[in-house]
């Protein structure tokens, strides 16, 4: 769902930052979208689920196998509740583990030492967003595009 002219997207975007994927939705300042900005937050959306889904999935296990070896009631109902609240911030944290290392390689990777400068160049070669942005006008994409797709951005500078 695309909220437009959303107050959240005002109060957390800066600069010429106009547009997010929080949580699954897609928050703009703006009235209307291009399709190529529209498939770009489409993309983070899915990646949002996929990294998800594979989180869940290791909790979810996880809580099987707890339940499996007998561990008190309380380890398993505070698990489950994990299970439920973790997953969905997983996204973010990758996104923000990548984007830390990638600017601290940036940072100390100059003589000149820009902390703007690197953390443009972070933001904009993290996995997430070079797949969203390279494919943002490709027609069909999201239709075409094969699961964790990102994956293949690793590494990439």
């Amino acid at each position: 769902m695309i909220f437009y002219d959303s107050w959240l997207a005002k109060l957390i975007l800066f600069g010429d930052y106009h547009t997010i994927m929080l949580f699954g939705g897609i928050f703009t300042k703006k009235k209307a979208l291009s399709s190529p900005v529209i498939q770009h937050e489409k993309t983070h959306q899915i990646q949002f689920l996929e990294v998800m889904e594979v989180f869940q999935a290791l909790f979810i296990l996880a809580d099987a196998i707890l339940f499996i070896v007998g561990v008190p009631e309380t380890t398993l109902v505070l698990m489950l509740v994990l299970t439920i609240l973790v997953p969905p911030l997983m996204y973010y944290v990758v996104y923000g583990v990548e984007w830390l290392v990638s600017i601290i390689h940036w940072f100390f990777s100059k003589k000149k030492k820009d902390i703007v400068e690197a953390n443009g160049k972070a933001y904009r070669n993290s996995a997430m967003e070079m797949e969203a942005r390279f494919n943002e006008r490709v027609k069909d994409y999201l239709l075409k595009r094969r699961p964790f797709a990102f994956i293949k951005y690793y590494g990439l500078i």
